[in-house]
């Protein structure tokens, strides 16, 4: 069921990203660059949201909430519960709307004034939000399937879901029960953020949200934090790749000890400027094929196809030895290194 609803509760997750960002330039500006790197990269690597049921909520705007609460109310949608959600630094109030079927989310935050979300689901793919969200939330990636329009923070519940009715037209969006309210926005919101990690951070957003913080970047924290993350993704493949291959039955276990640290694994969506490592890190390179190697990074051909290519116009006995080919977790082939160069 969490997989057909697949809400995408997007905006708290870029308030999630914005503010620990905000945290982390806030508490390091007179630091060293790379602390300040490192704090800002924590805040995009937030806790996962986990909501807990509360039965008195402790609203920070109690006016604000309560006045959103009521035109909520008034739209015909029946509430579904208060919670807490701490890894945001945000409690909310959810609704279920019959038609359109969608939830409505309202939000006490403690950093910003209180918004409202009003979410839908087209179909199993994608959703569309209509949000009211304090502008700095407005920059943090999502998932391109999923869709949100934003409106001026004054604008009014009913507003709101008369733009998702527009904006739904004549199809049937999934239903939006109360009791599937938690675990939807959960799952949902956790996808986007996993989604959000994957993807390259702009100088621009940052700059942006250091300003609302009262702090002046170096200017070279994106290239950082974005570099950081590719080296993180290409080790989490690699290892990815290497139990899978452990976990084929291929070889005994002394076989594996034996030749663990002697494995890599290329695959065709690998980054460009890893595909030359593979060879520098397991191959003596004859001094005939260093231009080459040095062009392997741009050469045509996917990289599986480079590596291949490149590894035939090596002497015999310096050679990697493809010691096996993966469908899952990613088409790679696996090769190993000659021994006498370990």
């Amino acid at each position: 069921m969490l997989e057909s609803l697949g809400i995408a509760f997007l905006v708290i997750v870029g308030l999630v990203v914005t503010f620990g960002v905000w945290l982390g330039v806030k508490i390091f500006q007179l630091s060293r660059d790379q602390q300040r790197v490192a704090a800002i990269q924590a805040g995009l690597d937030a806790e996962p949201i986990r909501l807990e049921a509360v039965g008195e909520p402790a609203w920070l705007h109690i006016d604000a909430m309560t006045r959103l609460a009521a035109e909520a109310a008034r739209t015909g949608a029946e509430p579904c519960g208060a919670y807490a959600a701490p890894a945001a630094g945000a409690r909310l109030l959810g609704f279920s709307l019959a038609s359109p079927a969608a939830y409505i989310v309202v939000y006490d935050h403690d950093q910003v004034e209180p918004w409202v979300d009003v979410v839908t689901r087209f179909d199993h793919e994608r959703s569309f939000t209509a949000s009211n969200v304090h502008e700095i939330a407005r920059g943090a990636p999502r998932p391109p399937e999923d869709e949100i329009r934003f409106f001026p923070t004054d604008t009014p519940v009913d507003a709101l879901v008369a733009a998702v009715v527009e904006r739904v037209g004549d199809s049937k969006p999934l239903p939006a029960p109360r009791g599937a309210f938690k675990e939807a926005f959960e799952a949902a919101a956790n996808r986007s953020q996993e989604y959000a990690r994957t993807q390259s951070v702009s100088q621009e957003w940052l700059e942006q949200v250091a300003s609302d913080a009262g702090v002046e970047l170096s200017g070279n924290e994106a290239e950082q934090i974005n570099f950081g993350r590719e080296v993180e993704r290409y080790e989490q493949v690699q290892a990815a790749c290497l139990k899978a291959l452990a976990e084929s039955g291929a070889f005994t276990a002394a076989e594996w000890e034996e030749i663990r640290d002697q494995l890599v694994a290329v695959w065709d969506g690998m980054p460009d400027d890893q595909v030359p490592g593979v060879i520098y890190e397991f191959v003596e390179i004859p001094e005939a094929l260093e231009d080459a190697l040095d062009d392997l990074e741009s050469a045509a051909g996917t990289a599986r196809q480079r590596i291949a290519q490149f590894n035939a116009r090596l002497p015999a006995d310096r050679q990697l030895v493809r010691v096996g080919s993966l469908e899952s977790p990613v088409a790679a082939d696996i090769y190993r290194g000659q021994a006498q160069y370990f």
